[in-house]
């Protein structure tokens, strides 16, 4: 695979060290969000280098990851070992089957993707997740923001306008459209808990499938 093929062949080795002021303490507040036990059955789409995965490793999840970096599963692979099971593939079509998990992660991508694209990604991230599990999500949040979360979100938006006109965009069009939580109602999914970091430049949203009383 080239560099130009994975985006991410150049930074992955260095992703972590570069991102982790700002991720680590929302890493953290997913998690203590999300209840994780031991033998629960965990899947973690746009994987990335592991560091989200690594926590329900710990405590005795049965560990599941995708993505479609090669460069950034290495990381994990580096990260992870044999601990969990690692696997190249889109978002887009989980090579998983229905009702497969107790809990599915989705860690700061789906603000990228287009619109169409991100839709089918949510039908995904519901297919595999058990009727009494959770997907927990985290992304950009789109309610207010402080003095502060607007000082952050300006930073943000100079790291999305870095990432690529194309991914810019698609920020602006997911922050505009309501963000995650009117995705979520779309696909049929309610939002059990949320919390917002960082003066509301970030979210953390835990789901669940709606019940529907016939």
């Amino acid at each position: 695979m080239t560099d130009q093929a994975d985006p991410y062949a150049r930074i992955a080795p260095w992703y972590d060290r570069f991102l982790e002021r700002v991720d680590g303490p929302v890493r953290g507040t997913a998690f203590a969000m999300s209840a994780p036990t031991q033998g629960m059955k965990v899947l973690d789409v746009g994987c990335g280098t592991g560091v989200t995965l690594e926590q329900y490793v710990d405590v005795g999840a049965s560990s599941y990851g995708v993505d479609a970096s090669e460069a950034m599963l290495s990381q994990a692979r580096k990260r992870l070992g044999n601990r969990a099971e690692l696997t190249f593939g889109s978002a887009e079509e989980l090579a998983f089957d229905d009702n497969s998990f107790d809990r599915v992660l989705a860690s700061l991508f789906l603000h990228e993707l287009t619109a169409d694209v991100r839709d089918t990604v949510f039908s995904e991230l519901a297919r595999v997740v058990s009727p009494d599990g959770r997907i927990v999500i985290t992304d950009f949040g789109t309610g207010g923001l402080t003095l502060r979360g607007r000082s952050i979100r300006s930073v943000s938006m100079v790291i999305e306008r870095v990432a690529g006109k194309d991914h810019k965009r698609n920020c602006k069009t997911f922050l505009a459209s309501g963000g995650i939580p009117v995705v979520a109602d779309r696909h049929g999914l309610t939002i059990e808990s949320s919390k917002h970091l960082g003066g509301g430049n970030m979210g953390v949203y835990v789901l669940k499938k709606s019940t529907v009383h016939s």
